[in-house]
């Protein structure tokens, strides 16, 4: 059969665009009509009457700016000004990661005023509720906050204030920012802020502390008429310094994830997007999830495929509802199925790119339709397997972890058959990689009269996966894969090498393990 477009290929199906194409919730459009929430989304939501500060820790790719992006449309713009705070350059465009609260209190509370005076554009009558003091200090707040602000600093502080029309935000480029006005003391959309004369020359030295700033700014969104004012932190990790350092993550919100005065400061509510990996780290340093309420984000497989089911729905104009209605007639639907939730392991982002890459598979062929099949899915799976390792482990770990040639050892097997290095140099490394999500420590080994040696295993079966390319992905999942009904988990285990301790149990729950890939090539 003649090869297909991409387009024609889509509209064979009755898809009007790619469902596939996009995994960063700020490039989804149509995200509101596809979101699958969580079963706690509506406490992370909360009420602008009771604002509350909230903390969400999930894996990355388990939805952490898409439930971001659903506060941000979910929040009424008269009641609630949703300020993101995910880009944390400080004036001189750097981002330390050893951020102070000072740094981030001056950080929102500079974008909290452009929030403000960006809504007052559009409700300038609302000024006229502000009391003489209350606009003498929104003034001195915005000329000591923004009086030296660069062109692309205000770009992003608008970028930031996501539940504003668009057309709110105009008037900054109209007006060459309304700060001009604040300063010159001209009533542009301001509400009389200024009070038609230049500012005195104090006002331009006026220093206030950015604590007290957030405190003036607070009663000023009171009298305005908002209820509360959401802080979404998301993108901890994607900073140049963060992204591949748990512990730099952590380290640069810390500040603002302990200092409970603030947490509790209404109308703010703080609403942390975080990577689940620094739980840990939040946990040992006396995080407070007594006061501040703290949700786990761990997608079920029928959750995802209710989200992959809405999304060609939405995609189709209603006529797909199900992953079954895109694959070949000739395979079974269930097996394609069930691979793919097999290595997104847990993850909505993954599984999209999975069927994403599936769907570029299926093109190259010359055969590419009537639907996706069996054999496109497997190079998929494998392709995506190696990106995905590469991204968790990089390059250098996993040719080490190649090497090894096993997936679970133990510290001794490393130290001298891998990396030849000492013992504790050996366990070093070990750490990076339990910190990194790869590793995990599975139980102890007996050593006869010695002390027992701690027993290791990869646990993503992605990184798995690319340790044995000579393999096909059929007989690395009979060899090195056990599934536990139980959690819809995976447990990997030297399952082929008879002289090797195999876990018999999942290592998350419990409970019994299932062969799910026989031996032989192609059963299942």
């Amino acid at each position: 059969m003649t090869s297909l477009s991409l387009v024609e290929y889509l509209g064979a199906f009755g898809l009007t665009a790619n469902p596939f194409q996009f995994t960063n919730a700020d490039e989804e459009e149509r995200l509101d009509q596809y979101f699958v929430s969580p079963p706690y989304f509506a406490s992370v939501l909360g009420d602008p009457s009771n604002p509350t500060s909230c903390m969400v820790f999930a894996p990355r790719g388990a939805g952490k700016s898409a439930q971001r992006r659903m506060v941000e449309i979910s929040s009424p713009g008269d009641e609630v000004l949703c300020v993101t705070y995910d880009d944390f350059r400080n004036r001189l465009g750097r981002i330390p990661v050893r951020s102070t609260i000072a740094d981030h209190q001056l950080n929102v509370a500079r974008l909290t005023v452009v929030g403000l005076l960006t809504w007052l554009s559009i409700n300038g009558e609302a000024g006229n509720h502000l009391t003489p003091d209350e606009k003498t200090s929104l003034r001195r707040i915005a000329i000591s906050l923004l009086g030296t602000v660069s062109q692309p600093e205000l770009v992003r502080s608008l970028k930031a204030i996501r539940n504003l029309p668009d057309r709110a935000k105009e008037v900054w480029n109209e007006n060459r920012w309304i700060l001009t006005s604040v300063l010159s003391g001209v009533n542009i959309a301001t509400g009389g802020i200024g009070g038609g004369t230049l500012p005195a020359a104090d006002d331009h030295d006026y220093e206030l502390a950015p604590g007290d700033a957030l405190e003036a700014l607070a009663t000023i969104a009171r009298t305005l008429g908002f209820k509360a004012i959401y802080v979404l932190i998301d993108r901890i990790d994607e900073t140049a310094e963060t992204q591949s350092n748990g512990q730099a993550a952590y380290t640069l919100v810390a500040p603002l994830m302990h200092d409970l005065r603030l947490l509790e400061h209404r109308p703010y509510a703080f609403k942390f997007f975080v990577p689940d990996y620094i739980y840990p780290q939040f946990e040992e340093s006396g995080g407070r999830s007594d006061r501040i309420k703290t949700f786990h984000t761990k997608w079920r497989n029928h959750e995802l495929l209710e989200m992959m089911g809405r999304r060609l729905n939405v995609f189709s104009n209603g006529k797909l509802s199900d992953l079954s209605e895109v694959v070949s007639p000739e395979d079974d639907a269930s097996d394609l199925v069930f691979i793919s939730l097999c290595f997104a392991a847990g993850s909505p982002r993954d599984l999209i790119r999975i069927w994403g890459r599936a769907l570029d598979e299926q093109l190259r062929s010359n055969d590419a339709m009537p639907g996706i099949t069996l054999e496109a899915m497997m190079r998929a799976v494998d392709a995506f397997a190696n990106e995905r390792a590469i991204e968790i482990a990089t390059a250098s770990v996993l040719r080490d972890l190649t090497r090894l040639g096993q997936v679970d050892f133990t510290v001794s097997e490393v130290a001298n058959d891998i990396l030849h290095v000492q013992t504790n140099a050996a366990r070093r490394s070990i750490q990076i990689w339990d910190q990194r999500g790869i590793v995990r420590q599975v139980g102890d080994l007996s050593a006869g009269r010695g002390r027992p040696h701690h027993h290791f295993s990869v646990i993503d079966m992605r990184v798995a996966r690319s340790m044995f390319p000579a393999k096909s992905l059929v007989e690395f999942m009979a060899d090195k894969a056990r599934y536990c009904r139980t959690c819809d988990s995976w447990t990997m285990g030297d399952w082929d090498d008879p002289s090797g301790q195999r876990p018999e149990t999942c290592i998350d729950c419990g409970a019994p393990l299932e062969v799910i890939f026989e031996n032989s090539e192609g059963d299942d």
